[in-house]
């Protein structure tokens, strides 16, 4: 057998093994699922002061933020989760898979990295809720996409904030009073004509 197939067979049976040997989800610290096993498709959940960490193929290192919760989703060396509340902090290894986050607002695409991915609620004066997904970004890059907005790359040292979609304009319009640096607490010179304050919008704040 000539030396170019024995390095071909070598580099298949390496390759086979490390398929076979892929590890599994793994949890640690205060971390709550049902069941008695992890697998794809398992929702993990941290209550208020408790944190915990999962780790996904080895190579995604995941801190769970406490009142956290997300579901693993994804398969080998294309590792996924969905982010539903809360806060993580994550360490991806570069050129070993990929690891995906997706929140209620978008999808954080990622190679090889370090940042922290929160989703928010906030509650606005009028009493409203609304949620939204903060991305900070240590090392590295990462691509965000949401349904309304094309993909925007995000580099070491940015944050970046989007909001929920779909908000009212009369909650809006006070959001933005409310930033305003002579904002003084009161409402009563914004008068939003009833025609259009429940006017649905998206976009960036």
């Amino acid at each position: 057998i000539g030396g170019a197939a024995i390095a071909m067979a070598a580099s298949l049976l390496i390759a086979l093994t490390w398929h076979n040997r892929y590890p599994p989800p793994s949890v640690s610290g205060d971390v709550f699922y049902e069941g008695t096993t992890i697998a794809r498709g398992t929702t993990l959940k941290t209550s208020a002061n408790q944190q915990g960490a999962v780790n996904l193929g080895g190579y995604c290192d995941i801190n769970l933020g406490q009142n956290t919760t997300l579901m693993i989703q994804g398969e080998p060396h294309r590792e996924f989760i969905e982010l539903q509340q809360g806060q993580i902090d994550c360490s991806i290894r570069s050129n070993v898979g990929r690891f995906t986050i997706k929140t209620p607002q978008g999808q954080v695409n990622v190679i090889g990295t370090s940042f922290a991915t929160h989703v928010e609620d906030i509650i606005y004066p009028d009493g409203k809720p609304l949620q939204q997904t903060k991305i900070i970004v240590r090392e590295g890059i990462v691509e965000w996409k949401s349904e309304t907005q094309s993909s925007q790359r995000l580099t070491a040292g940015q944050t970046f904030t989007f909001p929920a979609t779909n908000e009212r304009l009369e909650a809006v319009i006070k959001e933005l009073v409310r930033l305003n640096p002579g904002y003084d607490g009161q409402y009563e010179a914004i008068e939003v004509d009833g025609h259009v304050r429940n006017l649905k919008i998206v976009g960036d704040m």
